[in-house]
């Protein structure tokens, strides 16, 4: 009989603290400030390229899906230095997408491997009026001197330890070490996508490791790309953004775009890259 009042009585006590939850519920409406869509512009010089540029709309983080594109722009880059030219960029609306290449400005103009220009980006929405505009310099190309592999002996995993020389020993460089891994299926995983200061170094020699994600007989790809600082602060803060989006405690980071008067990247890109089979040496 004692048993059955103590559950009735637990019974009572749980009805009564969801009656109590119940009455400190409240149902807050938040009025969110209106979002003002600005121009984003994503265009990478790369020597014996041709010069391509992408050019989109920012949305409010609860807009409608999809990226608006601007398709009323014009478009310049000029070159001053060994190869000079003043190039118009046109709109195309038919560009397959690829990710990492997709574009919708093109031009016939190429960057030649060993131009050091500067050029300058002007791009002018004729529909809002607003002007972007950007900066860039011809960076030289990294070299890689070595890919070796270190195994773990208690599980024979490896990382990969890539060494390649600082491009200027007399300044600061910015470098970014990405290292892939090819999957059964045919595609590749990013493994580490690492930004860098190139000021720990032997010598003039920078050597930089991997995490422990392969095995004897993998392979990889192993990219090292010189980078503008402009570029190496956007990539920092932009890691720092996307960290934030996962963390609700985390501070908000304000991504540092390249270009002025819009939102972006406007970089000249170098980089050296070699594919290694992973393989155990005694």
């Amino acid at each position: 009989m004692n048993a059955f009042k103590i559950v009735g009585l637990v019974l009572s006590i749980a009805a009564l603290s969801l009656t109590a939850c119940e009455n400190f519920q409240k149902n807050i409406e938040v009025d969110l400030p209106n979002y003002e869509s600005e121009n984003v512009v994503e265009c990478y010089l790369r020597p014996g390229r041709r010069i391509t540029l992408l050019l989109t709309k920012s949305s409010a983080y609860f807009g409608e899906v999809g990226i608006p594109q601007v398709p009323d722009a014009e478009v310049t880059i000029v070159a001053k230095g060994e190869n000079s030219f003043v190039e118009p960029m046109r709109y195309r609306s038919n560009i397959p997408f690829v990710p990492g290449e997709y574009y919708n400005y093109e031009s016939a103009q190429w960057v030649y491997p060993d131009d050091r220009s500067q050029y300058f980006l002007t791009v002018k929405d004729r529909r809002t009026g607003q002007v972007i505009t950007g900066t860039t310099e011809y960076l030289a190309p990294p070299y890689i001197d070595e890919v070796e592999a270190r195994f773990r002996e208690s599980d024979s995993t490896a990382f990969l330890l890539t060494k390649f020389q600082d491009v200027d020993a007399y300044e600061r460089n910015y470098y970014r070490l990405v290292v892939k891994k090819r999957l059964a299926g045919g595609n590749d995983k990013i493994v580490n996508d690492i930004k860098f200061e190139g000021n720990l170094k032997t010598g003039n020699q920078i050597t930089i490791g991997s995490s422990y994600d392969f095995k004897h007989g993998d392979e990889a790809t192993v990219t090292i790309y010189h980078l503008s600082k402009p570029y190496y602060e956007f990539l920092r803060t932009m890691d720092a953004a996307q960290q934030g989006n996962r963390n609700p405690f985390a501070q908000p980071t304000t991504v540092r775009s390249t270009v002025e008067g819009g939102l972006g990247v406007f970089t000249f890109l170098t980089y050296d890259e070699r594919i290694v089979e992973v393989k155990f040496k005694k």
